[in-house]
């Protein structure tokens, strides 16, 4: 009992990292971004999901096919602030506990005003994963095994 306590609460601690695919998931990701664009202080005036193309083979690597229960997700982020803002975002964007790659991502110069510090342009994009949870629960038929006859409690 205690080994089957310890090994569920390590698998609650990893579904923090790729969560399961459900009707939510999307929502709870959109706020996980919002409350780290919030924290670095970043405008975010556009931002967009697409289901990855097919991935590109690297040279000098084996090819890698995605299990069919992991699903993937990739965002193409617009931000705008200061270099130091931009970088705490994305700084904060690879420390979260959940699994956040980084693809790719462009700065650029933005809008500057006399005596405001200068404004960047940030085109990032990002990917992240969930499992996609089987149609039925898989249940494993297994007789409760009695280790000897009981005795009566006396009254």
């Amino acid at each position: 009992r205690a080994s089957i306590a310890a090994l569920t609460k390590k698998a609650n601690e990893l579904a923090a990292h790729i969560p399961n695919l459900d009707r939510a998931e999307y929502d709870v990701f959109a706020e996980l971004l919002d409350d780290l664009r919030r924290k670095a202080g970043v405008a975010v005036p556009r931002a967009s999901w697409q289901l990855p193309s097919r991935p590109v083979p690297i040279p000098g690597r084996p090819a890698f096919t995605q299990p069919n229960t992991v699903h993937k997700v990739q965002y193409d982020l617009t931000a705008n602030g200061s270099f130091y803002q931009l970088l705490r975002y994305i700084n904060l964007i690879e420390q979260q506990k959940r699994f956040i790659g980084v693809e790719g991502f462009n700065v650029t110069k933005g809008t500057e005003s006399k005596g405001a510090t200068p404004k960047r342009n940030l085109r990032l994009t990002i990917y992240s994963y969930t499992y996609k949870l089987p149609a039925a629960a898989f249940v494993i038929d297994a007789e409760e095994a009695r280790s000897g006859k009981s005795t009566d409690i006396p009254d």
